[in-house]
């Protein structure tokens, strides 16, 4: 029984989590309703014939709008599916969001307990799961697309500890969908996590030679999201993309040292300049772990200190 104490409190941590989120109706967040539009949007240009779509049929009054060029594209190949079978497409955000907070508890929990203990690998899910930036991620502004790649990073991570012990195609093909759903996950986030998953697999499969298998699976998973990369690179000439405030101006959207630690939950938005009505906090699990990871690094000798000190700059 106390062996299954520890993944309880996770399932039961995770139950309340999205709890909120399968009430009668659908949250109202930031980008929530943008990216149910976009979803019914994607099924609708897929039976028009668009493979893979481009141009979202009914946006922009029902002249069209090209999203789907530029925006990522995972959560609307995952939902197409769900609609064929005539699922609601607010339920089908749900299942969604339900799916990949499951895959990343499921993962994390997969990648703790080989390197700690059951109860260590529980709190560590668990802290991640009431983070007060995960919670704002789903509840206020409904980031489906960052929820999903943080979900992929932490099942490509669970997927190369496996792959490190046990090689076989479904080994493979795990890896495989990890890296390729984490670079269709969220353009921003595809790069920033997906050179963190490369220099993680160069640090531990070396010499590069032995473990060839592992990077030409990687590989193949770049490659195959090109069609939506391609493009995306190729006609960002003809968008306002790098024109925007939140580009020109990100400097002055960064957090304050206090936000991180002490906003609270509020339902609002960045501002330019240190007074925002959104909440920054990162948590104070997440402070504590890495005040420990750091302090554990300075008694902590040779390969286990370098790993440690690997994995706070990660963190940080």
């Amino acid at each position: 029984m106390k062996k299954f104490l520890p993944f309880f409190f996770i399932v039961l941590t995770l139950i309340l989590f999205l709890y909120p989120l399968w009430l009668p109706g659908f949250p109202y967040t930031h980008d929530g309703e943008n990216h149910l539009a976009r979803i019914a949007n994607y099924a609708l240009a897929i039976r028009q014939g668009q493979i893979p779509p481009r141009w979202a049929p009914n946006l922009w009054a029902g002249y069209g709008y090209p999203v789907f060029n530029f925006n990522y594209p995972l959560a609307n190949i995952l939902a197409v599916p769900l609609l064929a079978l005539k699922i609601p497409v607010e339920s089908t955000m749900k299942i969604l969001i339900t799916g990949a907070m499951t895959l990343g508890a499921w993962s994390l929990w997969e990648v703790l307990k080989r390197r700690t203990s059951g109860v260590a690998a529980a709190v560590g899910t668990i802290v991640w799961l009431s983070a007060p930036f995960t919670f704002t991620n789903v509840y206020v502004r409904g980031a489906v697309g960052e929820i999903l790649a943080y979900a992929t990073f932490m099942s490509a991570i669970a997927s190369l500890d496996i792959i490190g012990k046990k090689r076989g195609i479904w080994q493979y093909l795990w890896l495989f969908l990890s890296v390729l759903s984490l670079s269709l996950a969220h353009n921003i986030l595809a790069l920033l996590l997906v050179p963190t998953v490369i220099c993680m697999v160069i640090w531990r499969f070396t010499p590069i030679k032995k473990h060839l298998d592992v990077f030409l699976v990687i590989a193949l998973a770049l490659t195959s999201s090109l069609f939506f990369w391609l493009p995306a690179l190729a006609e960002k000439n003809l968008i306002t993309l790098d024109s925007v405030s939140l580009n020109t101006a990100y400097l002055q959207h960064f957090p304050t040292v206090d936000q991180l630690l002490t906003s609270t939950y509020r339902f609002g938005y960045s501002y330019p300049g240190p007074v925002d009505s959104l909440q920054f906090q990162v948590g104070i699990g997440i402070v504590a772990g890495v005040l420990f990871l750091s302090l554990h690094a300075i008694i902590e000798k040779n390969f286990i200190k370098k790993r440690i000190i690997v994995s706070i700059i990660i963190l940080f």
